[in-house]
């Protein structure tokens, strides 16, 4: 059977991620966020993701900036850049950490080489070249 993988060539096959956006896309957040935490067991760093989000926002559960970044960036050491890029916008609006435009921009940067190509709007003018 053929699998779709990511950037880095690992499969994409996480059970727990893919119930869980199928929940999230139906409205059912508390199952999708039981499927979300599932997978973080496990070390799906989409799972990670998703649920630093829905700690971030409050969904299903209270909001909380120290676990999103917690769960960022467990996501974000295994290379998801997207989560990186959730760790740059925190630490450049000073969400549940003491604001740090410099590591913002370090994040930003980092999140562009692991392939978040929205990251490359964020990385100020100034230091772009440092990309």
């Amino acid at each position: 059977m053929y699998k779709m993988t990511d950037k880095n060539n690992k499969p994409d096959d996480c059970k727990w991620f893919k119930w869980g956006e199928q929940m999230r896309l139906g409205y059912y957040y508390t199952s999708a966020f039981y499927n979300f935490k599932e997978g973080d067991k496990e070390g799906c760093d989409k799972c990670q993701l998703a649920l630093g989000i829905f700690y971030q926002y409050g969904v299903t559960v209270e909001q909380d900036y120290e676990k999103a970044m917690e769960l960022w960036e467990k996501s974000s050491k295994q290379g998801n850049g997207e989560a990186t890029y959730k760790l740059a916008e925190a630490y450049d609006k000073g969400w549940g950490v003491k604001r740090d435009y410099e590591k913002g921009q370090q994040l930003f940067k980092k999140a562009y080489k692991q392939g978040y190509k929205f990251a490359e709007c964020r990385i100020d003018d100034k230091t772009n070249k440092d990309k």
